[in-house]
């Protein structure tokens, strides 16, 4: 789920031809091209530093999909995916969210509404 925009963004930060240090994390269906790497570890301690596990972060909806019940939220230059139960929420809307763990496997941090407007 990478935006155009955000496209353009890596292909102006890693140029083809750039050589970068990073763990593949991804591989895409056959057909597609290209991989997903993770570029820096230094980068995922910066972030869960940023992000403590119980901090409240402001974060905007940003996708929602109906057929799965998830919405994707943006908070800085992070995003995450969560459920919701009764309402889908609108896009754009900004919440409240706590930070309520981090996968150190996929690099991810997993949020929950801090209220119960979701």
């Amino acid at each position: 789920m990478v935006e155009p925009d955000q496209l353009a963004a890596a292909r102006r930060r890693f140029p083809v031809g750039d050589h970068v240090t990073g763990r593949v994390v991804l591989i895409p269906r056959p057909g597609s091209i290209g991989l997903l790497v993770d570029l820096s570890h230094e980068r995922w301690v910066a972030i869960k530093a940023r992000f403590p596990i119980g901090s409240v972060v402001a974060a905007i909806v940003t996708h929602v999909f109906p057929s799965n019940r998830e919405y994707v939220v943006r908070f800085g230059d992070c995003w995450s995916a969560l459920e919701w139960d009764d309402e889908a929420p609108a896009l754009g809307v900004t919440g409240t969210y706590s930070v309520v763990r981090h996968l150190e496997e996929t690099r991810r941090i997993i949020l929950a509404p801090a209220d119960s407007s979701r």
